[in-house]
């Protein structure tokens, strides 16, 4: 994102989660980068990938800053072991 903008790029960072055809052993929340190109508006690359975003890629967040795109924010107490779902659908 910064060195897009350092070039005058817009850029954005995006929260988000990517559905793969073989799971990983741990789930864990993603992001990537958008940049605005005139004519064509804002268009997503996933540089942990190196791919283009594409429909397998459902975006929960966007902003200029990392820190206001959470798309969760808490806290947790309890039991040590906590498990949850989530289906894409």
């Amino acid at each position: 994102m910064e060195t897009c903008r350092c070039v005058g790029i817009p850029s954005r960072f995006v929260s988000r989660y990517q559905f793969i055809d073989q799971p990983p052993d741990k789930h864990e929340l993603h992001a990537w980068t958008e940049v605005f190109i005139p004519s064509f508006g804002w268009r997503g690359f996933d540089p942990s990938c190196c791919a283009l975003i594409n429909h397998n890629y459902v975006a929960f967040s966007s902003s200029s800053k990392s820190e206001l795109a959470a798309p969760v924010r808490g806290g947790y107490e309890g039991l040590s072991e906590l498990k949850c779902d989530i289906e894409i659908t």
